[in-house]
């Protein structure tokens, strides 16, 4: 009867692990998919966000101008990490017609920002430090031939079909005159195409402006373009983290040394006094985790390896 007993208590006390190892690692995998489900419900929300932000910029800009008003327009609406109220700033370049036109331009702002509802928005009407703004004459002229030789070039390359440039940098100074051409391709189309892009901008630059500038043409470096593709990796790492932690309030990386090094900065502090907070930054880096891996599977980005890093108010390293 005893022996029976017991091999009763081991068929039950067996049949209690086989129970609560399927419990908990059942539940760890429902808590793992809720939380993705949250994180992609959340990266819906942020893109809704940014296409009326974008629709907000573009609307206010293009009625700034249609009313009339001078001044130079920034906002922090979009801004991460950004603990004070977000606001739209209205730079002038005189007191007179700051005085003149502020409640009227603050009136106008409050009216293009309330449909958006983005919340309390300060409205800012600033003068312009005195120098700021005010181009000399010959900045001005620089300025303005560096914008005809973007454009000669721009036309002359799209006309010949060389539709891989991807960023232009002309310097018209004496000392520097040099036109600046990057492209994107493999190694093999830039040594095709390099010297017939160099000769074709600066012929048609001295042809139509008499301008005898170098040109030289550069190729995409492997770290631009892997930059390039994680920077909306890092964008949504920022945007969601800002989101859902408040002690969250910065962000960096480093693909050097490798791996790739992913700092969260926080305000958190692991004083003998701060309680838990290596379990808070464990759910951080378990949360930009997620971020990391739903975004790169979206954009079908090639895994490689990578830290997450969580920084603490002296800069220590949390997890």
């Amino acid at each position: 009867m005893k022996k029976i007993t017991i091999l009763v208590g081991t068929v039950l006390a067996f049949t209690l692990v086989i129970f609560m190892s399927s419990y908990f690692g059942g539940s760890q995998t429902a808590q793992g998919q809720n939380l993705k489900d949250s994180i992609k419900q959340s990266m819906k929300d942020t893109a809704e966000k940014n296409e009326k932000v974008e629709a907000f910029h573009k609307e206010l800009n293009d009625k700034f101008k249609e009313e009339g008003f001078e001044g130079s327009l920034s906002t922090s609406i979009d801004n991460h990490f950004f603990s004070k109220q977000p606001s739209v700033t209205v730079r002038v370049k005189e007191k007179r017609y700051k005085k003149e036109h502020e409640s009227e331009i603050k009136q106008f702002i409050e009216g293009v920002v309330k449909p958006y509802n983005f919340g309390e928005v300060a409205i800012h009407v600033k003068v312009e430090d005195r120098g700021i703004g005010d181009l000399s004459e010959e900045d001005r002229r620089l300025q303005e031939l560096t914008h005809e030789l973007f454009e000669i070039s721009r036309k002359v390359l799209e006309q010949e079909g060389y539709n891989q440039v991807i960023a232009m940098r002309i310097d018209p100074r004496k000392s520097k005159q040099m036109i600046y051409i990057k492209i994107e391709g493999t190694e093999s189309y830039y040594n095709n195409v390099k010297e017939d892009i160099e000769r074709l901008v600066h012929d048609t630059v001295s042809a139509k402006k008499g301008l005898d500038y170098p040109v030289k043409v550069e190729r995409r470096s492997e770290a631009e373009i892997r930059d390039m593709k994680w920077s909306p990796i890092f964008h949504s790492i920022m945007e969601e983290t800002d989101k859902k932690f408040d002690k969250v309030s910065g962000f960096a990386y480093s693909f050097h040394p490798k791996p790739l090094q992913i700092i969260i900065k926080t305000s958190l502090s692991d004083g003998w006094f701060s309680w838990g907070v290596k379990k808070q930054a464990e759910e951080i880096e378990k949360y930009v985790k997620q971020v990391i891996e739903i975004k790169r599977e979206e954009l079908s980005i090639e895994k490689i390896p990578y830290k997450i890093i969580i920084r603490g108010t002296k800069a220590n390293k949390l997890n």
